[in-house]
């Protein structure tokens, strides 16, 4: 069981969403901030205003490509993203109820009123996010009646009437404008919230089930990557066990693989879903995926060593690596079990443009990377000593995504 900050971590995880779109900085939580405005004005019950917050935090979920991210930006928004950001959470534990407010965020208030009992939420939630979508690069007080002015026009049809007055009341405070350009947005937001609610209880399934959605998400953007992050986890914790990983290890480790391609929101699905070698330019585009995936994940303390061992599987022992260029003394048994795991599972994966390598190239080139002081000997010498295992991990994990998705 680990206690975790329920706000932190979907904040944390927010950022993640927020990757790659310039005019989304902030995004997730600049709505949240409006939303949980709007339910302190509204005297909502101290779970409502946690649930609002949470809820917008994580609110576009479903939109992961670039171009569904673009379209995000238009007033009147598709609703898809929202669909499918309630499956991708609805089964998710401690998540349920955010799954539903997040369904509705785009559904007009004035059609199927009875369906959804969040509904009222959906529509706060759906107004703090036409607001933040209608800021610019214009000083903030400049905007502020031009963007009240467009959405007046909405309610009683997109938006509830009821919140009409509530909205007027919040805007009327220059402090609210400020407060959305603020770097400390999320402390003014949580401030207004029941701190004593915050802690939660995760048993390590339930922890497995929320980094499992954001692997999901990757997949989403690219339809290889999602194999890819199964077989490296799965890879990744069999050369654990064999280096000898203790129980709790081996969790951390699987958390670890599962995020360790996160930062790859940040990249154009037009150089991940290349059929060839990457230009000079995109892969220094692309060397900022682990960048982000180590940033994002340090934010949260009970997650110090998963940050390391998800972020520097492309750091090398002569550190010559990226981004971060760490050399081996500063590379635990953790992260050089990923950077092999990571290998491994790139070459022996089928790739739009190859099959999978045999067990003698793959041998041969992680041979020739041990003597170049790339990587660890020792781990690679567990992973060849055990091939046959390593083999049936990616029939299993072949199998696995395979049923999961019929």
């Amino acid at each position: 069981m680990m206690k975790m900050n329920l706000p932190h971590l979907l904040t944390t995880f927010s950022t993640a969403l927020d990757l790659g779109i310039h005019d989304l900085r902030n995004h997730h939580k600049r709505v949240a901030y409006i939303a949980v405005c709007m339910g302190e004005a509204m005297k909502l019950p101290p779970q409502d205003l946690l649930d609002l917050y949470c809820s917008a935090s994580m609110h576009d979920i479903g939109a992961v490509t670039f171009d569904e991210k673009k379209s995000l930006l238009t007033f009147q928004a598709p609703n898809d993203h929202a669909v499918r950001g309630y499956h991708l959470l609805k089964n998710v534990p401690h998540f349920e109820r955010m799954a539903e407010i997040i369904l509705y965020h785009h559904e007009y208030w004035d059609k199927d009123k009875e369906k959804n009992p969040q509904k009222l939420l959906s529509n706060i939630v759906q107004i703090a996010d036409r607001i933040v979508v209608l800021l610019n690069d214009e000083y903030v007080l400049h905007q502020r009646g031009a963007i009240l002015d467009k959405v007046d026009k909405d309610f009683g049809t997109m938006i509830c009437s009821d919140l009409q007055g509530v909205v007027s009341e919040i805007g009327k405070k220059q402090s609210f404008w400020l407060d959305l350009m603020s770097p400390f947005i999320d402390e003014l937001a949580q401030d207004k919230l029941d701190r004593k609610s915050f802690e939660v209880n995760f048993t390590f399934d339930e922890l497995r089930s929320l980094f499992q959605v954001y692997t999901k998400i990757i997949d989403m953007k690219n339809k290889f990557t999602y194999r890819h992050s199964m077989l490296v986890t799965n890879s990744a914790v069999q050369l654990g066990m064999l280096a000898g990983f203790s129980t709790e290890q081996l969790r951390r480790l699987e958390l670890a693989g599962l995020v360790h391609d996160l930062g790859k929101l940040s990249i154009p699905e037009s150089i991940l879903e290349k059929n060839g070698p990457l230009t000079n330019e995109e892969m220094q585009l692309m060397h900022q995926h682990v960048y982000h995936t180590y940033h994002i994940i340090r934010r949260l303390p009970e997650f110090a060593n998963i940050a390391r061992w998800a972020a520097f599987h492309h750091e090398r022992l002569d550190g010559r690596g990226y981004p971060f260029h760490i050399a081996g003394a500063d590379l635990d048994v953790g992260c050089r079990i990923m950077a092999v795991a990571d290998i491994f599972s790139a070459l022996i994966e089928d790739r739009p443009y190859r099959a999978g390598l045999t067990k003698d190239k793959i041998e041969a080139i992680l041979v020739k990377m041990v003597k170049d002081n790339a990587i660890d000997g020792d781990i690679v010498h567990l992973l060849l000593e055990n091939y046959e295992r390593f083999e049936r991990v990616k029939e299993v994990t072949t199998e696995a995504l395979h049923r999961a998705r019929l």
